[in-house]
């Protein structure tokens, strides 16, 4: 399968690094483009400063995640969006048709019949793309 852009959405929970560091490696290892997502939930009550401070800041948490030494050899591109997370990721996976989507999946300690209330469960049963879920 070629990799040619792979597309990561974190919402900072544990297990971030983990993934992260699946997406890097994957991204290395195909040579692909990698685009770090993050979606802020709430923009309500946000003033137009806010919002671009919330996304300055997100940003730099998701640059954060990268692994050492990854600037040598990956430019990622990092993206802060507002919205429901499902939607939002959704949303991306169809305007930037990435060949992979890698998202961490938290884990759930009820029953399995709650598992479709999950972010990581919608986005799998609606992405247009493979999905890669890394247990947090």
């Amino acid at each position: 399968m070629e990799l040619a852009h792979i597309l990561f959405a974190t919402d900072f929970g544990p297990g971030a690094e983990k993934a992260a560091a699946y997406a890097f490696s994957v991204a290395q290892e195909h040579n692909a483009t990698l685009t770090l997502l993050h979606v802020i939930e709430s923009a309500a009550a946000y003033t137009e400063e806010s919002v671009a401070r919330q996304r300055e800041i997100n940003i730099i948490r998701m640059k954060q995640l990268m692994p050492a030494g990854s600037e040598n050899w990956c430019k990622p591109e990092f993206r802060a969006t507002f919205g429901a997370p499902v939607e939002e990721i959704l949303i991306a996976v169809r305007e930037s048709k990435p060949d992979l989507l890698v998202m961490g999946a938290k884990a759930r300690q009820s029953l399995a019949g709650h598992a479709p209330l999950t972010i990581a469960y919608n986005v799998v049963t609606k992405a247009t793309c493979p999905v890669l879920t890394v247990r947090g």
